[in-house]
């Protein structure tokens, strides 16, 4: 039988943190897949993190959505709805206020949560109205993240070819961007970047971001 998850928010900590391109924490530095290696704390769990009893359910990547969490719900029911579908995740930030290290005192705050190659970011003015605000994902070669994609059919791997056929004019190759050659989808109020291998339109993609967060 499948445990049933308990999710806790992390304690609030003054941790100064910098939001980039995706919406992670990075007080430490990333082990590479989008993981932070400072300080983080583990999701509270009835059991271990351990992904494998997780129902066999497709979450999509939406642009205001992933699977059943919806972008502004508040964090504990986007993330206990996730860890209903994908498991119990590896780890979660603490929480981080100001979020960035750029930003203002009265900025908000974050934290993340992480499954195998999926990360979501929970903001918001407190750790007690924290929403899911954004994710994003790198992939993962087997599990309950695998394979995920956008509900247009686009994922890890995918061709500048798959991206212009699937988004249309919605979709604005970038080579200049000072994080990298990138495609930004503006669609269904929600704004997917799309990181890719290489400096064409050709290239493939190698990382799915909704929302990307800048520092001030």
């Amino acid at each position: 039988m499948r445990r049933t998850p308990t999710f806790r928010r992390p304690a609030t900590v003054a941790v100064l943190a910098c939001l980039a391109l995706v919406p992670l924490a990075c007080s430490g530095s990333d082990d590479g897949d989008g993981v932070s290696s400072g300080e983080t704390s583990t999701v509270a769990t009835d059991g271990t993190n351990d992904a494998s009893e997780a129902p066999a359910e497709a979450v999509a990547l939406g642009a205001d959505f992933l699977g059943p969490a919806t972008v502004g719900q508040p964090d504990e029911e986007a993330v206990t709805a996730l860890v209903d579908t994908l498991g119990e995740p590896q780890a979660s930030s603490a929480w981080s206020q100001p979020s960035c290290e750029f930003a203002g005192p009265d900025s908000e705050g974050a934290y993340t949560v992480t499954w195998l190659g999926l990360t979501v970011s929970l903001r918001g003015a407190s750790s007690d109205t924290a929403t899911f605000e954004a994710y994003v994902y790198s992939g993962a070669d087997d599990g309950p993240t695998a394979e995920l994609a956008t509900p247009e059919g686009i994922t890890i791997g995918s061709t500048g070819a798959e991206v212009a056929e699937a988004f249309g004019d919605a979709a604005v190759f970038d080579d200049a961007s000072v994080f990298g050659p990138l495609w930004t989808v503006d669609i269904d109020g929600g704004q997917y970047i799309l990181e890719v291998d290489g400096g064409t339109p050709e290239s493939a993609v190698t990382r799915i971001s909704l929302n990307p967060i800048f520092c001030d």
